[in-house]
């Protein structure tokens, strides 16, 4: 599920407890845009692996925050 144009990069986060309560991730632009190019509402896949090693792939969006 890799996004074949852009091959595959690394990144770490931790989340917060609103991030997993909630079920959203929430990243800095400055931290991923060497990652993904961003077009709103364009949907992605990232493999993320947790601290135990499981793995698992997550489905995104890009929102825009207009207050930022």
């Amino acid at each position: 599920m890799e996004n074949q144009e852009q091959g595959r990069q690394s990144f770490s986060k931790h989340l917060t407890q609103s991030e997993v309560k909630d079920r959203i991730i929430f990243f800095s632009y400055t931290d991923v845009a060497p990652f993904f190019e961003f077009e709103e509402g364009r949907l992605f896949f990232m493999d993320v692996t947790d601290s135990l090693g499981k793995a698992w792939t997550f489905i995104g969006t890009f929102y825009a925050n207009p207050e930022v």
